[in-house]
């Protein structure tokens, strides 16, 4: 079965009344953000970054299944929403990944944020600054798949192979009501509000209503392929094809 959609699980629970936090769970990933940090803390900087799979995907459409099968083929490492989050979020990993951006990379912080950085919020700022130390803490630390928070638009893109996943609000809805026990009015719902919310997101960080087609070495839409483990061996053979064998 496909992994279910995590960012819509929490966003789910999230409206059910109950006082859940997606960023106050149990903290299963603070083994992995602990030793990429402490490596980062070792290595000297380098202009050359491992080559990096970034997955941009609309909401409910089940890329982590995608980009799990293809974590285990290439032996990458799959950074979903959530463990980027983590590191963007928990004061305690953000400071240390800021620091050893800023260490790392001096000045370059700053000229992404000129870059990008579109409202003058100061806790937006503060998030976008964590949100890119922990990207480039993951990216440089080792061989990785993001998938979601912009980070296609983040990596230098000689270092990328960008992929973007789609499908119409009838399958996407379809595919939820059915993961998750909904009626289709609801998950419908569901999924406007959450398609609004990324793009009010997007439109922050990057000025941008959300991404263009142009952006990405390849567009899938799920309309029409809908097997995983197929989604997965196409991406890998583009990989190969851009970048050559993984490393």
């Amino acid at each position: 079965m496909v992994s279910p959609n995590t960012y819509f699980e929490n966003y789910l629970r999230q409206n059910k009344n109950s006082k859940f936090n997606e960023f106050n769970q149990v903290d299963k990933h603070a083994t992995e953000i602990e030793k990429r940090l402490q490596k980062l803390e070792k290595i000297k900087a380098t202009l050359e970054l491992p080559n990096t799979i970034c997955l941009s995907r609309q909401i409910g459409i089940g890329a982590l299944g995608s980009a799990e099968m293809l974590g285990q083929k290439l032996g990458y490492f799959v950074a979903d929403r959530e463990i980027v989050t983590q590191i963007a979020r928990n004061g305690y990993y953000s400071q240390r990944a800021v620091k050893l951006f800023d260490e790392r990379y001096p000045g370059k912080m700053n000229e992404l944020m000129s870059k990008y950085f579109s409202v003058k919020s100061f806790d937006f700022k503060d998030y976008m600054q964590h949100l890119i130390a922990a990207i480039y803490t993951l990216a440089e630390t080792g061989p990785t798949i993001f998938v979601g928070r912009g980070a296609y638009r983040i990596i230098p893109c000689e270092y990328v192979l960008g992929i973007r996943l789609i499908a119409s609000m009838q399958y996407r809805v379809k595919r939820v009501a059915h993961l998750y026990s909904l009626g289709e009015d609801v998950a419908e719902e569901k999924l406007k509000q959450m398609d609004s919310e990324q793009k009010d997101f997007f439109r922050k960080a990057f000025g941008k209503t959300g991404p263009s087609p142009s952006e990405f070495d390849l567009v899938i839409n799920l309309d029409y392929f809908h097997d995983h483990q197929w989604i997965a061996s196409v991406i890998e053979h583009a990989f190969r094809q851009k970048f050559g064998a993984a490393e």
